[in-house]
């Protein structure tokens, strides 16, 4: 193992713990693991607020699969429908001011070249020890270990489930790469007005009216 390599300490146990996990630790190999490529016609999604850029690649612990401690790399979250986007933006249920959104704008991003993709939403990733844990569990020191294995075993990123989706059916894109803001393909548009409708009719998530 590298120097610079260190794996996420397990949690503390919380009250009533088993000491068993509904995810594994990721397994010392991992080939054969189920792929996903992201190829340069595909579009990916970020909301964000309009005075930051999409390609954001962090690793502060805050993220799912931040890479707590792989050299100088990140992680950035994305997503394969707009639709996805918000509902990570927009966690909360309680109603969303107009204010909310209208510093907000949607980044429709590209990649440059091919990226492979440890597919976590495939089922055969069932054999090497995920399951839906991963996508929403409140165990965030064990998805960044995987997020580091994965990065090992030579993946660009991870495929996921949007932990905020009940039915499991929005993807989420993380995306490794260098620390700090990327110069990568993007355009900044208005959140879509159908992407509100659909979050309002689907999720229950409302956008108060301008008064």
């Amino acid at each position: 193992m590298p120097c610079w390599l260190r794996l996420p300490a397990a949690p503390p146990r919380y009250s009533g713990d088993s000491g068993l996990s509904p995810l594994a630790w990721p397994p010392l190999a991992l080939d054969g693991f189920p792929r996903h490529v992201v190829k340069p016609s595909s579009r990916l999604f970020r909301i964000h607020r309009r005075d930051h850029g999409p390609w954001w690649f962090s690793r502060d612990g805050s993220g799912r699969f931040d890479l707590v401690s792989f050299g100088d790399h990140g992680t950035c979250y994305l997503a394969e429908e707009e639709l996805g986007g918000f509902v990570e933006v927009f966690r909360d249920t309680a109603p969303i001011a107009p204010a909310a959104t209208d510093e907000r704008g949607t980044s429709v991003c590209t990649v440059g070249n091919d990226l492979v993709l440890a597919d976590c939403t495939s089922r055969t990733a069932r054999g090497f020890g995920i399951t839906a844990e991963l996508h929403s569990g409140r165990d965030y020191g064990r998805c960044q270990a995987w997020a580091i294995a994965l990065a090992l075993t030579g993946f660009d990123g991870i495929r996921y489930f949007v932990s905020h989706d009940p039915a499991q059916k929005l993807v989420g894109v993380a995306l490794y790469g260098t620390l700090g803001e990327a110069p990568w393909p993007s355009y900044l548009r208005e959140i879509d007005p159908k992407v509100l409708e659909a979050a309002r009719q689907q999720f229950g998530l409302q956008v108060l009216p301008t008064t």
